[in-house]
């Protein structure tokens, strides 16, 4: 094939230096190429999912009437970004599936909605996205012609849930925030309307889904008290996600220091208030034990009482 009206149309699977699209465009005159009825429009430019979730991007093409499916041939492609390749998604061949050479990334995750064929549009849906299945993705159609077109795919991942854990160590508590989530996020500590940001050490590693484990950890004096928080900032997305505790566990010791009590036997401690903040007790045993102070508070020398004739006995 040689002149201009016998030129294959290399250039456009040049686009994305692809071998499948080369295949695919094989025999593609510069006529074909160029007949003005047949192009390919996205249907939207830009789609936008969540981490695990799911994902339909669609392409228009004129179809012929009547529809021929044997004639029809189209390959989603994922384009090459800085140190990965080009990878094959999913790709139809004369109106046969061919997934021979379709990237192991999207085995038993991408379909092609036969159903939408037919109205001239080309619908790749792909199950349980991934951070990595983000990028630029091609949308090829060869009929009576061949065009194609570019469609971005952004992958978020909300820092949704943050494990926050303290422990003792010798005098020192240590505080650790954990969480998973993409892009990289930003930790910051603060205690009160303190920030504490430049005495953590915060680290992260990828996991196999491509999300960022982010574990950052603070070291205080056990003996300062206040309530402390732990900040991920996801920048791009513009999303702050907190977690926060108090630094000191509750001290139960008061079950054993005795009451002083005035005239109207009124404790120096409001013990309804004081047992409301400890929230970790049984209601059963938070009871009885508030039964018991209650009872001693209201009948103090009734209880000396029988005490010194316990002992007589």
């Amino acid at each position: 094939m040689e002149g201009g009206n016998t030129k294959n149309v290399f250039q456009v699977a040049k686009l994305h230096e692809s071998t499948a699209a080369r295949q695919l465009c094989e025999g593609v005159t510069a006529d074909q190429l160029d007949k003005a009825l047949f192009t390919v429009d996205a249907l939207q430019p830009r789609y936008s999912v969540e981490h695990g979730g799911n994902v339909t991007m669609g392409c228009r093409f004129p179809a012929r009437d009547p529809f021929n499916l044997t004639t029809l041939s189209v390959l989603w492609q994922k384009k090459a970004s800085e140190g990965h390749e080009v990878k094959e998604v999913y790709k139809l061949s004369k109106g046969q599936e061919n997934l021979r050479q379709q990237h192991t990334d999207y085995r038993g995750r991408v379909t092609l909605l036969p159903e939408e064929l037919k109205m001239g549009h080309s619908m790749l849906h792909i199950n349980n996205v991934k951070v990595t299945d983000a990028g630029i993705y091609v949308c090829l159609v060869h009929d009576e012609g061949v065009d194609l077109k570019y469609i971005n795919l952004d992958v978020e991942a909300h820092y949704k849930t943050i494990n926050f854990h303290k422990r003792k160590e010798k005098e020192d508590l240590i505080l650790t925030c954990q969480s998973e989530g993409y892009p990289l996020a930003e930790v910051s500590w603060h205690n009160e309307n303190t920030n504490l940001s430049t005495s953590a050490v915060t680290t992260y590693q990828l996991t196999e889904d491509g999300l960022f484990s982010i574990t950052s950890t603070l070291r205080v004096k056990s003996l300062i008290n206040g309530n402390y928080s732990c900040v991920f900032w996801n920048r791009e997305l513009n999303e702050k996600t907190s977690a926060h505790g108090p630094a000191l566990e509750h001290d139960y010791h008061w079950f054993h220091k005795p009451f002083r009590y005035g005239k109207t036997a009124t404790p120096l401690i409001d013990s309804t208030n004081l047992f409301a903040s400890i929230p970790a007790f049984d209601d059963t045993l938070l009871h009885s034990y508030e039964e018991k102070i209650i009872h001693k508070l209201v009948h103090p020398k009734r209880q000396k009482k029988k005490s010194k004739q316990i002992i007589k006995e």
